[in-house]
């Protein structure tokens, strides 16, 4: 029998079915194995299991189930159930599994309907100034570290673990007796300040960025400079760099190598670097933007740069001087751009989203994130994105009016979550292994962290 493997406390239990005959009467049959049931039946019942449980532990039980679990058109139609709509050019990528969509939909569904009731940490005193970008990463230790820089011309590096354990009530909750999610940490003590730089660089600093495996930081800024920071127990040291031709405004390590990067400047340019060397190395370039270049990241061998021109471009490093393909963003330019395991989402200045095709940057839909969360499009005054994470299952968007959303994947996504209003203009927002941060415009870091 199979049925203790989903009633193990209750093995005397049985299934009646009951249908109405002809003749009125309740027809009672008693089934004291699963694999007994009709296949259609028996998949009815599998979907409302969650999915990971289906692939994890269901399929295992017989041959029978394995099959069932494993029809292609039984995943078609979960997916209908949970409503993700998908454009047919990214289902038929060869990368593109159904499965991982949905099976991780349903878990960061579950770790995003959380986050309204988790504590936020509330981190000031370390910036005088916007902070403009931040970058969460964790140490071979299991550590977890946040880079931040900004206006003041400052880095920090933050221990967020410490973070957590120096967090108290703010003084208006100790005084009223009340109990909060919110928790105030102040940096003016240096307790959760591992290392800091002043002056770091001769202007605002717009992005730090660091390879995952290495203890080195990179940073760009308004001073034209590209820097190289090695992180050591006793601080951060400035170990190389190299100045471009005016005001950088994009960073990003090309993914997969630690010698390279890539830049976007103001004066258009899009910028492969070496950086091996401590005088770092322009090995190739492009200028197919009209208009400052605002972002840049990349994927394997592909970068993707944005700018004020509304334009996307798609390059290959092997070749960067030559771009593979470009888009026009309709109504407004791209603020933000994401890479997913099978798409691009590009964030915009009017408050929507493009998903576009990875390869060729083709459109493949688009919506309102206001109109997604609020049920209502602003037509008189955009809501700016400052931030999007496509992690390829589900959809982080951080607005200029302050609100953090979480949006389930697809072109007809709905909200995880109610808008979670933040107290103050953000900048940045940045997502690793369910810890969210984001950094504002008063000098403040907002954390989240994983229970």
């Amino acid at each position: 029998s199979l049925l203790p493997l989903f009633f193990p406390f209750n093995p005397s239990f049985h299934l009646c079915l009951r249908t109405w005959a002809q003749s009125k009467r309740v027809v009672e049959m008693r089934i004291d194995s699963l694999d007994a049931l009709p296949p259609e039946l028996l998949q009815s019942i599998f979907g409302h299991l969650p999915a990971h449980f289906c692939l994890s532990t269901v399929a295992r039980v017989c041959p029978l189930f394995y099959r069932l679990v494993h029809d292609e058109n039984w995943w078609n139609g979960r997916k209908k159930a949970v409503g993700v709509v998908l454009d047919e050019r990214e289902e038929r990528r060869d990368n593109f599994s159904l499965q991982r969509v949905i099976c991780s939909g349903e878990r960061e569904e579950d770790r995003w309907r959380k986050l309204s009731t988790q504590t936020m940490y509330s981190i000031s005193g370390g910036h005088y100034g916007a902070i403009n970008t931040c970058k969460l990463y964790t140490e071979m230790s299991g550590g977890k570290r946040c880079v931040s820089a900004g206006r003041d011309r400052t880095i920090r590096l933050w221990d967020l673990d410490r973070v957590v354990t120096e967090a108290v009530l703010t003084e208006e909750e100790e005084e009223e007796g009340e109990t909060s999610n919110v928790r105030v940490v102040s940096g003016r003590e240096k307790k959760e300040i591992l290392h800091s730089v002043d002056d770091a660089h001769g202007g605002w600093i717009w992005i730090v960025t660091r390879p995952n495996s290495s203890n080195v930081t990179y940073s760009c800024g308004w001073d034209n400079m590209v820097k190289r920071w090695q992180i050591t127990p006793s601080g951060m040291k400035e170990s190389g760099g190299i100045s471009l031709s005016s005001a950088v405004l994009g960073l990003d390590w090309i993914d997969g190598s630690e010698n390279e990067l890539i830049s976007t400047t103001f004066l258009r340019r899009v910028s492969l670097l070496d950086v091996r060397e401590k005088m770092m190395e322009c090995k190739d370039e492009h200028s197919e933007h009209r208009n400052a270049v605002i972002g840049v990241t990349s994927k394997g061998k592909y970068v993707y740069s944005w700018g004020e021109d509304r334009l996307v471009v798609l390059s290959d490093i092997r070749n960067l001087s030559s771009p593979v393909a470009k888009v026009t963003i309709p109504r407004a330019y791209a603020s933000q751009l994401s890479i997913g395991p099978t798409s691009v989402v590009a964030g915009t200045m009017k408050g929507e989203c493009f998903y576009l095709d990875p390869i060729n940057l083709e459109t493949w839909g688009s919506f309102d994130v206001q109109e997604v969360c609020e049920g209502t499009a602003s037509k008189i005054s955009a809501n700016p994105l400052r931030g999007i994470i496509n992690t390829g299952h589900s959809l982080v968007t951080l607005s200029k009016l302050g609100k953090l959303n979480a949006l389930s994947y697809g072109l007809k996504p709905r909200s995880l979550i109610d808008s979670l209003k933040l107290d103050g203009e953000p900048s940045k927002v940045d997502y690793m292994n369910d810890d969210v941060i984001v950094s504002m415009g008063d000098g403040r870091l907002v954390y989240w962290s994983k229970p």
